[in-house]
């Protein structure tokens, strides 16, 4: 039986990527383009994000009726928050979904290594996302400006995954500080959001085929904002206090875990 269980969720988690990428592809090609058709393009792209974030919170709701996820947050989905730098750790591909799905049409900077994959960069154009391209200074400096114009000109939220990469299944990989420079100069708080996922799935270098015996545990945890000064200091002193905060948070829910005997890699 256990066996039957195991097969079954390894099927499962397969057939829903193949739905992600190739679904997500064909909405991205026939579907996305749509939106583009009236309106200026603000308000187009504006209408992709929405129109994501509402597939995203579908797929999730899909991935909980197979018995795979249980997704929860402490945050109201699709509230109207101040423009704000929200900053997360990163220990599973679903991330960016997640968070999408339950924050709206937020503008998300993304590694130009992800838009690889035909969807993903039909969707970052579509949407609008700040792409970073790395070993640059002037394309670094060009994506701070263009963050910043974002939040002072049009009044959006950022989302940014300080670690630059997905997250070791223990600790975190050091922070950058660009995140909390674009909050300062913009004059916006840092939104620190805490990712938990138990038992950890979905991780860099992680195969579906290690899929868990049991229902994953998924959760977003917001965070009180944090102001960042105006020096240099400043900045820096955002940018560890974040990282402090996020790895306790998400070092405690591994702890709850373990003492709820759910299963953990070793490494």
């Amino acid at each position: 039986m256990a066996e039957a269980v195991r097969i079954y969720r390894v099927v499962a988690v397969a057939a829903m990527f193949a739905l992600f990428f190739f679904g997500g592809l064909l909405i991205a090609l026939f579907l996305l383009p749509i939106t583009w058709i009236a309106g200026p393009p603000r308000t187009a792209y504006l209408r992709c994000r929405r129109f994501i974030s509402r597939g995203f919170a579908s797929y999730l709701k899909l991935l909980e009726v197979l018995g795979l996820i249980r997704f929860s947050s402490d945050f109201d989905r699709h509230t109207e928050r101040s423009p704000c730098v929200m900053v997360a750790n990163h220990p599973t591909i679903l991330d960016v979904v997640s968070i999408v799905a339950y924050t709206g049409p937020i503008c998300v900077i993304i590694r130009h290594t992800a838009t690889r994959n035909i969807f993903f960069s039909l969707l970052t154009r579509l949407c609008d996302h700040i792409i970073v391209r790395e070993g640059s200074i002037q394309d670094a400096q060009t994506v701070m400006d263009e963050a910043v114009r974002r939040i002072t000109e049009l009044g959006e939220t950022l989302l940014i995954f300080p670690e630059g990469t997905r997250s070791p299944v223990r600790g975190l990989h050091r922070f950058l500080r660009a995140p909390f420079d674009i909050a300062q100069k913009a004059k916006v708080p840092i939104v620190p959001i805490v990712v938990h996922c138990d038992p950890p799935v979905l991780k860099k270098g992680g195969s579906v085929v290690r899929w868990p015996n049991v229902l994953v545990q998924y959760h977003l945890e917001e965070s009180a904002p944090i102001q960042v000064g105006p020096s240099r200091r400043d900045a820096i002193d955002a940018r560890d206090r974040t990282y402090r905060l996020i790895l306790a948070r998400s070092e405690a829910s591994r702890v709850d875990a373990a003492d709820l005997g759910l299963e953990l890699p070793s490494g």
